[in-house]
């Protein structure tokens, strides 16, 4: 059948389920990024003014960044859960892999390092998430086609989505100095980044890297946004820096942890204020915090 076009809703992502096998899929996708660029050297022979050749180099790398929202139901199946959960962490040398398809065919990501990750909420919206991969290859098969099958064989069949009022952030002792006790604050949104960086090793006479090693040391921020009732500021009375630990929890209806997010060594970094005509004013706090596994 000839394939006049790809919307949005023939497409499907897939990860490997407890079988190892690429058949477990991601629900509330929404949005997909896949790239691949060649990493070549050029070559000027002697005597010549102009590139003659290019060379491909032995860091070849796919690139994929995937948004969607968080659901309940599917803790240890999507990547949101996989890497918060496993013992290695952001800092892991381990591989996933993904499976995208369409009503056009599919394509295999193979060798997939977590590079970046983030998490976000905001009063009137739910919460969502990105991922950030380098890959170490690339497959494509026109012939397998997303198909019906594909849809029945899913187990992610019934799931919820966070809102607002299922969500908890506090914070610790020696947090509280700096000015934030969360639990005294209407926090309005939050947003928490990490990002990985990558270093390629290879082996001689190998295109693909024999694995991507975190780039340490590595740093990740915490933000939030609150209603301002009472006044607060950055501390400068302390030469060494206070550091606490944030927890965010989310909760399904049932008032059950589904995913909590504990960051220890936090130390804030920056305070600003704000308002606008008719508005409240708000305090945007950020924290940095080291990535220690």
């Amino acid at each position: 059948m000839a394939v006049t076009r790809v919307h949005s809703s023939d497409c499907q992502v897939f990860v490997p389920d407890f079988f190892n096998n690429l058949r477990e899929r991601l629900p509330l996708v929404q949005s997909l990024s896949i790239s691949t660029s060649k990493d070549v050297t050029d070559l000027q022979p002697l005597g010549q003014f102009c590139y003659t050749d290019k060379i491909l180099n032995s860091n070849q790398t796919t690139e994929l960044s995937l948004d969607h929202l968080i659901s309940t139901g599917v803790s240890g199946v999507n990547p949101f859960y996989k890497f918060q959960e496993q013992q290695e962490g952001f800092l892991s040398v381990s591989t996933t892999r993904f499976k995208v398809k369409d009503n056009a065919g599919e394509s295999l990501i193979s060798g997939a390092y977590l590079n970046s990750y983030s998490l976000n909420g905001a009063v009137g919206g739910l919460v969502g998430g990105s991922l950030g991969y380098e890959a170490d290859t690339i497959t494509f098969n026109a012939e397998n086609t997303l198909t019906d099958a594909d849809e029945s064989d899913d187990s992610l069949s019934q799931y919820n989505v966070f809102r607002p009022r299922n969500i908890s952030i506090t914070t610790t002792a020696g947090l509280a100095n700096e000015g934030i006790e969360s639990s005294a604050l209407n926090i309005q949104s939050f947003d928490l980044n990490v990002n990985i960086g990558r270093e390629s090793k290879n082996r001689i006479g190998s295109r693909i890297p024999a694995l991507r090693y975190p780039v340490l040391p590595a740093e990740g921020s915490l933000g939030f946004s609150v209603i301002k009732n009472q006044v607060t500021g950055i501390n400068l009375s302390n030469l060494v820096l206070e550091k606490g630990t944030i927890e965010i929890d989310l909760r399904d209806d049932e008032d059950n942890s589904v995913m909590n997010f504990t960051t220890s060594g936090c130390s804030l970094a920056d305070v600003s204020e704000s308002f606008t005509l008719d508005g409240n004013t708000t305090l945007e706090f950020s924290y940095d915090f080291s990535i220690k596994k």
